[in-house]
This record gives C-alpha cells, structure tokens and sequence, in this order.
C-alpha cells in the first residue's frame, strides 16, 4: 500500500495538474450526482472576491462545461479522470483523521 503525507487537497492537485482538463464524478450538496469538466488554476472571470469555503474542504475549480467557478466538497468525490487515468476516491473523515483511499485504473485498460 502506498503511503502519502501528502493532504487531500495537495494530493488531487498532483493527481489533476494545473493546466490540464479533468473530469469529477461527485454529489451535490443536494444530494444529486454531478459530473462535469473541470480546470485548476483558471485566473478568468474572477471577480476579487474572498473565498468563504475552507480550501481544506473544498476543491475550487473552474468548471468549463458552465463557465464559472465550482467548489467541490472533497468528501463527495466518488472518481476523477485525469491523464489517462481513472481514480475511484474514498475519503473518510473522522475527529482524529483523515484518510483518502484511491483505487485507479488505465483508461486504455478498459477497452
């Protein structure tokens, strides 16, 4: 098994990169499963604002299907597509720890 000091929000961040496209399968805060195409570092269309979500808890990601700004609850995160591979994510958050658990598979793998 492969172990990690890495946080989660540093983690996905070296999983997706900054400049590449990615997909996030994840639920919403109403309870509803999302998917959509995300890019990190998008400097566009910002308004100056404060972020008010705990990047420890959210990702914040320039959604490019909607052309706005999403923040994604790290613990909803089911899988992400990124550079050919697929990773299944499992997060499990507890008041001692916090654990990501990530399963990936190649995406030439599955045809």
């Amino acid at each position: 098994m492969l172990m990690s000091k890495l946080t989660i929000p540093e983690a996905i961040k070296e999983m997706v990169g900054t400049t590449n496209t990615f997909s996030v399968g994840f639920y919403k805060k109403d309870g509803t499963f999302r998917t959509g195409v995300f890019r990190l570092g998008v400097k566009k269309n910002q308004k100056g604002g404060k972020q008010y979500t705990d990047p420890n808890n959210y990702l914040v990601a320039y959604d490019m299907q909607k052309k706005g700004y999403r923040n994604i609850n790290y613990n909803t995160i089911k899988y992400i597509k990124a550079k050919g591979m697929i990773y299944h994510i499992e997060i499990e958050n507890t008041d001692e720890y916090r654990l990501m658990f990530v399963g990936t598979v190649d995406v030439k793998d599955i045809n």
